[in-house]
């Protein structure tokens, strides 16, 4: 082996070693690690959403902090900041709190040093290491001189220099190899190479009417443009380039410089699930509604997507299914897709199991789908699982729905459960204390949200 290559190998095993030696158990709190906890807070003070009493009481006491304030405006700008998250709540941050925010920060990483010092860097150093090693064994460059250069002093500070003649005359033979590799030589082949057209003659016909370089596509698009029939493409082609909307024809709806949209309708969709679309925005009394067809061909465009292919989801059958039911639920469909297109690309199956669930605690579906149209089309399972932990706290859920003062804010809540575990370990509540939803609810909202509210208008 290589001389530099080995004194490398040693270098990776000493750190290691040294790593591994190092007890982390002092900064583990709770099953968490003190450090993930300080990187957090460093890229954004949101994150003190994610720390607990236990740390924030671990940082108090061996930081010894005697400021009778801090740990009230500590919790008080996490539970602003929670509100932040999971509500949407207007947050502004006063001095007091980022002076709390700052000392709690700046105690974390002096308790870290302290107990295991060095103990922040320990996640770059095995980056690094893993780096090297992957280039020594897997023949890939190696460029991290610095952390080499800082290895070799702390392995052998009195051959420091001569380490390192032999680690960079290896690294430079190593990757000259990888930049450079030698000139390979093959046979001589006597082939005739036939000539061939980019595209067929029907694709090209094509990329002339949308006035379009090909090479502006991405790869994916391309190579579909190549490999997939010419006739199915055409057929949509002809189909899409019709005057009127009504009949099929909405290419001149996407504006000319998303020519990336153009060539996925082109590809994935059909004539037929065009005219699908196009028929369900239209009615005898106001003809066809070309604004919500507008929205959808421009920002979910899956609707109209219905050939199986390897990058875009086919939810033309759902978006036909869905709308029929907004119109037997006699929900503003127009609305609808104005405020929130991508409520008509989603799983069907979901969003009727979704619907049946709440209907059996009196939920009609359009009061759900009106106050709940986003969570519905993010997450659905949100409001199923909120459901469940209020029922389990004795909330009566048909009082709920029928009441609805809230907007339904309870059953859209992330982390319900955890929020309220949270509330109930404070003592503010007893556990299964609830007797009707009025009750959580402005546990929930008043107690802890307003409050953190008018502590950051302050």
């Amino acid at each position: 082996m290589d001389e530099g290559k080995e004194i490398l190998y040693k270098f990776i095993e000493f750190k290691n070693n040294n790593i591994s030696s190092v007890d982390q158990d002092e900064i583990i709190i709770d099953g968490i690690n003190l450090v993930d906890i300080a990187d957090m807070l460093e890229k954004n003070i949101d994150n003190l959403c994610d720390v607990p009493d236990s740390i924030i009481d671990k940082v108090i006491t061996d930081a010894k902090i005697d400021d009778i304030n801090f740990k009230k405006n500590i919790v008080q700008l996490r539970d602003l900041l929670v509100g932040k998250r999971n509500y949407n709540l207007f947050v502004k941050i006063n001095k007091e709190y980022e002076k709390a925010f700052d000392t709690f920060k700046e105690n974390l990483l002096k308790i870290i040093n302290k107990k295991v010092p060095g103990a922040k860097n320990y996640i770059e150093i095995d980056k690094n290491l893993t780096q090297l090693k992957n280039g020594l064994d897997n023949h890939k460059l190696i460029k991290n001189f610095d952390f080499i250069e800082s290895i070799a002093h702390e392995y052998d500070e009195s051959n420091y220099e001569n380490n390192m003649i032999k680690i960079y005359k290896y690294i430079n033979e190593h990757n000259l190899k990888i930049l450079n590799p030698p000139d390979i030589e093959f046979e001589d082949f006597n082939i005739e190479i036939e000539e061939s057209e980019e595209f067929s003659e029907k694709i090209e016909e094509i990329l002339n009417k949308f006035e379009l370089d090909y090479r502006t596509l991405p790869n994916f698009l391309i190579k579909d443009l190549r490999e997939m029939d010419s006739t199915l493409i055409y057929s949509t082609f002809e189909t899409i380039k019709q005057n009127k909307a009504e009949d099929g024809g909405v290419l001149h709806l996407i504006p000319k410089e998303n020519a990336v949209l153009r060539v996925v309708l082109l590809l994935y969709s059909s004539p037929s699930a065009i005219k699908y679309v196009v028929e369900s925005l239209t009615t005898e009394e106001d003809g066809l509604d070309i604004d919500s067809l507008k929205i959808l061909l421009n920002y979910n465009m899956s609707v109209f997507i219905d050939r199986v292919n390897d990058y875009f989801k086919p939810r033309n059958d759902d978006y036909l299914q869905i709308m029929d039911a907004l119109k037997e639920f006699k929900i503003n469909y127009k609305l609808l897709i104005k405020r929130n297109p991508l409520f008509m690309s989603q799983n069907y199956e979901m969003f009727k199991y979704t619907i049946q669930y709440c209907h059996e605690f009196g939920c009609e579906p359009k009061e759900l789908i009106n106050r709940c149209h986003k969570t519905l089309t993010i997450n659905p399972t949100i409001i199923i699982n909120n459901i469940s932990v209020l029922l389990s706290h004795k909330v009566n859920m048909f009082n709920y729905f029928k009441s609805g003062k809230d907007d339904f804010n309870l059953i859209k809540v992330e982390n319900l459960e955890n929020i309220l575990k949270q509330l109930i370990d404070k003592k503010t509540v007893k556990k299964y204390s609830f007797t009707n939803y009025d009750t959580i609810n402005n546990i929930i909202l008043n107690s802890v949200f307003k409050k953190a509210r008018r502590n950051g208008e302050k």
